[in-house]
């Protein structure tokens, strides 16, 4: 039976993911809420359909994709999202 533990670097990862999914989904909030306009064409389709189910959306698809990397051993991969994510966070806070 194969070993399906985590290394501690994918868990470190995961959690810096989640957080940083959180930050932007938080920052895009109020941002939206001074007046600011989603950049992003993909999440400002789905905010223009789902309203705020947009967020749901956003925290899906983030999970969808921690999956992925958790499933194929892309830690790396969750590092680089983490920071592009985080990224994305602090630029909101600087637009509006």
């Amino acid at each position: 039976m194969p070993d399906r533990r985590m290394s501690v670097e994918m868990i470190i990862g995961l959690v810096l993911y989640a957080l940083a999914s959180i930050a932007d989904v938080v920052t895009t909030e109020r941002g939206l809420a001074r007046g600011g306009v989603e950049a992003n064409p993909v999440i400002r389709w789905f905010m223009e359909r789902l309203g705020r189910g947009w967020i749901v959306f956003k925290l899906v698809l983030s999970l969808a994709v921690a999956i992925y990397a958790v499933m194929n051993g892309y830690v790396l991969v969750i590092f680089v999202l983490s920071g592009l994510t985080l990224w994305v966070a602090w630029h909101n806070t600087r637009v509006v």
